[in-house]
């Protein structure tokens, strides 16, 4: 996998909070291999994490 963004919230290792969206995401990135996701959108306001969870999860994969 190719990474194009730099990572920009520090240590990922250092990511805090969110363990229940962090967990459904990692659920659904072992669900997508079995190809049996449905696609999912991230529905917040600005400043609230969404980018910081994903490149947390991309991490994690």
């Amino acid at each position: 996998m190719r990474t194009y963004l730099k990572e920009r919230i520090g240590k990922p290792e250092l990511f805090t909070g969110r363990k229940k969206e962090l967990a459904f995401f990692l659920d659904w990135i072992d669900r997508t291999k079995q190809e049996v996701s449905q696609s999912t959108a991230i529905l917040s306001r600005r400043k609230t994490s969404k980018t910081a969870l994903l490149q947390t999860v991309q991490h994690h994969v």
